[in-house]
């Protein structure tokens, strides 16, 4: 008797301790293809042990896995929202399951996730790294800022880490430490070129531009074709106004198959600032076709055109520009002194379109004795209106007639004009009193 109790009772033992053991061996086979990339594998094997419970919180973790692997987010995040019920310690369970709403676009309860697990544990890197990445990508830049910054002060050498405070730093204006973490990226890492260009990007704007010409340089010895490096090198030559360089440069970027509209627009003000009127025309327009708002480009390309053989097309242009111009703009008087000029340049042009552009561009600037004088020499020579020619040289003499304060009575040519101006004045005065 003693014997068969003794049986019985082994051979219950046996008949719980194997299923269990039978569990241990199916898991450990799991684990093996997920290492192994074989997820619909392990998956099968999960939903076979489903009929077979009781089910660990490590059982749904790892079908979450299996789940997520296979895109299959949905399901993965009920499997994981399993997992962490069952054992809300495990940080891994709620650090795949933000991961998972991530995926999905739900950022309420990914945020709400990952600020979990930070608050959890504060010393695993990996998951520090994930949240701080998730943060930084969905513009939470403050929070991004203080972990990355955590994990800078355990490891200032880590290129992931210098790179993401060099982005956290910039998008919140914090420029001289922006600068200073790309300058640690870029010298680890020198083919970063989203880096070194938002580098010399930041140059450029503090004027630092030896500083940003010798980063673009350095980049183009490795490697000379990239267009990006290669027309913020030739742009920093036209912002030192160094023009023929800066033509040379983009001329290189063009023929290369940069017909980029940065590359156009600056090439074709390069050209012009070097006097290539007919060559600034001929770039503008390609550059027109891509963007036909761009005041800068209208006004430089309507610029050459008169000035080139292409009269016609610049009074066009011309006013483009004043149409794009706000009404506040500082330049809407000089935008109108030009078009009087290419008026006056394009022999089909009538009289009346350039007085009409100088008067204008008078009435927005009205201490310019320039603008006067054109508008006296119009009135007088072109219109004939001899009363309007008058008031127009009075106005002038009342400027820079009296030698007091005046630069432009400073030298010989503006004596002379001036002297001029005045016999002007008697022969008009002498004319208006004989008609009358």
């Amino acid at each position: 008797m003693q014997r068969t109790e003794k049986w019985i009772m082994i051979s219950a033992m046996m008949f719980v301790a194997i299923p269990g053991l039978l569990t241990a061996q199916s898991i450990a086979q799991v684990k093996m293809n997920l290492t192994e990339s074989h997820y619909q594998a392990a998956l099968d094997m999960l939903d076979k042990m489903e009929a077979h419970p009781p089910l660990s919180s490590d059982y749904f973790f790892l079908k979450g896995i299996a789940q997520l692997n296979l895109y299959k987010p949905t399901e993965a995040i009920e499997s994981f929202r399993k997992a962490a019920d069952m054992d809300s310690s495990r940080i891994d369970y709620l650090a795949k399951l933000a991961e998972c709403y991530d995926m999905t676009g739900d950022e309420t309860n990914a945020s709400s996730l990952y600020k979990k697990v930070i608050a959890k544990d504060m010393d695993d890197t990996p998951l520090q790294m994930k949240a701080a990445n998730y943060f930084l990508m969905t513009n939470d830049i403050p929070l991004a800022k203080e972990l990355y910054e955590k994990m800078y002060r355990s490891d200032s050498t880590n290129i992931l880490v210098n790179r993401s405070l060099a982005i956290c730093y910039d998008q919140l204006k914090m420029e001289t430490k922006a600068i200073l973490f790309y300058w640690k990226t870029i010298i680890a890492n020198p083919h970063d070129l989203p880096s070194v260009n938002r580098l010399c990007n930041l140059l450029i704007g503090q004027k630092r531009y030896d500083e940003a010409l010798a980063i673009t340089e350095k980049f183009r010895k490795d490697d000379a074709t990239n267009q990006r490096i290669n027309s913020t090198n030739a742009y920093i030559y036209y912002l030192q106004n160094k023009d023929s360089a800066a033509v040379n440069h983009f001329a290189d970027c063009y023929t290369s198959g940069d017909s980029s509209l940065f590359t156009l627009k600056y090439y074709g003000i390069s050209c012009f600032r070097n006097k290539q009127y007919d060559k600034t025309a001929q770039i503008l327009e390609k550059a027109y076709r891509q963007d036909t708002t761009d005041a800068m480009i209208t006004n430089y390309l309507g610029l050459s055109c008169y000035l080139s053989f292409y009269k016609a097309k610049g009074i066009f242009y011309l006013h483009k520009t004043i149409d794009l111009a706000t009404p506040d703009s500082v330049y809407l008087s000089s935008l109108y002194f030009n078009l009087g000029k290419a008026c006056d340049a394009y022999d089909k042009s009538e009289c009346y379109d350039a007085y009409k552009a100088y008067r204008q561009a008078f009435q927005l600037n009205s201490k310019d004795g320039n603008i006067l004088l054109l508008l006296a020499v119009k009135a007088d020579n072109c219109l004939n209106d001899k009363q309007e020619a008058l008031r127009y040289y009075k106005m002038i003499l009342n400027m820079w007639g009296t030698g007091k304060n005046d630069k432009q009575t400073g030298n010989d040519v503006a004596t002379a004009i001036i002297t001029s101006i005045r016999k002007r004045v008697k022969e008009l005065e002498a004319y208006t009193h004989s008609k009358n």
